[in-house]
């Protein structure tokens, strides 16, 4: 026997985004419902994702709308595009490796050894990465393959 369940309910039972996502995506909908219905959007959702800025443009691809509807909604994407920017600056920054400092005031950037491009040359994790710039580049461009451009 089939359930009569429509097809948004299964995608959001089997969603593994977390509710951070799911409310962008939640306000996503209602903005565009919003502009869809005339309505002003006086003040940006601070929370906007690029999920939050991929649903409206999706939408905006997916629905024939006239071009007054259309025009309001890439107005309403413009409108979110640095705050998205500011916000995934922010959780990368949150997520990057932590920096330690070094005897001498230097920044000392946590990496695992295996991550370390040539298997440890250059830049080590004991090391800046301002002092191994030049000595990584080096390493990097010895281990690229020679071909003969003639």
């Amino acid at each position: 026997m089939a359930a009569d369940v429509d097809e948004d309910t299964i995608m959001e039972i089997f969603d593994m985004t977390d509710e951070e996502s799911k409310e962008a995506l939640s306000m996503a909908s209602q903005m565009i419902q919003n502009v869809l219905h005339g309505k002003q959007i006086k003040k940006p959702y601070r929370g906007a994702t690029t999920g939050f800025l991929q649903k409206i443009l999706d939408f905006t691809q997916d629905e024939d709308l006239p071009d007054d509807k259309y025009a309001a909604l890439m107005q309403l994407a413009e409108m979110h595009k640095k705050i998205v920017a500011e916000n995934m600056m922010r959780k990368a920054t949150e997520q990057s490796p932590p920096i330690q400092e070094e005897e001498g005031g230097a920044p000392q950037y946590n990496r695992p050894a295996n991550m370390i491009p040539g298997g440890g040359g250059g830049i080590t994790p004991e090391a800046p990465m301002a002092e191994g710039t030049q000595e990584q580049s080096q390493a990097m461009t010895a281990m690229a393959p020679r071909t003969n451009a003639y």
